[in-house]
């Protein structure tokens, strides 16, 4: 399973591209050799996106939800991961339900009732 849609780890490349941005780009210091070389980092991160979009990759679309059976999501699967028709889908739910249950933490550790609430 990609690390990205794991929902116990952490997205490294969202992680690395935020370390790299605010390292290029710090306010009231001086230009450094540590700021060219994130700024250098940052722009190879925007190059490979770039390539990759270039190459046609799968047209992403509103993956539809079913909400009608209760279906645990730890233990659901993807199809295919060759085919980028069942991967790409399957990859934003895991997406979604990850960055849901964030959210749903972060309001559960300031007020547990309204964590519950949006979860």
């Amino acid at each position: 399973m990609p690390t990205w849609t794991d929902i116990n780890c952490n997205n490294v490349f969202e992680d690395l591209s935020n370390l790299l941005s605010k390292s290029a780009f710090l306010v009231n210091y001086p230009l450094s050799i540590m700021r060219i070389l994130a700024l250098d980092g940052l722009i190879a991160v925007i190059q490979g996106m770039a390539e990759r979009i270039g190459n046609g990759s799968a047209v992403l679309e509103q993956v539809p939800f079913n909400f009608e059976e209760y279906i645990p999501f730890w233990t659901v699967k993807c199809k295919d991961y060759a085919d980028s028709f069942h991967w790409v889908p399957f990859a934003h739910r895991r997406k979604y339900i990850k960055r849901r249950l964030m959210i749903g933490a972060d309001h559960f550790n300031r007020d547990p009732k309204k964590g519950l609430e949006f979860l």
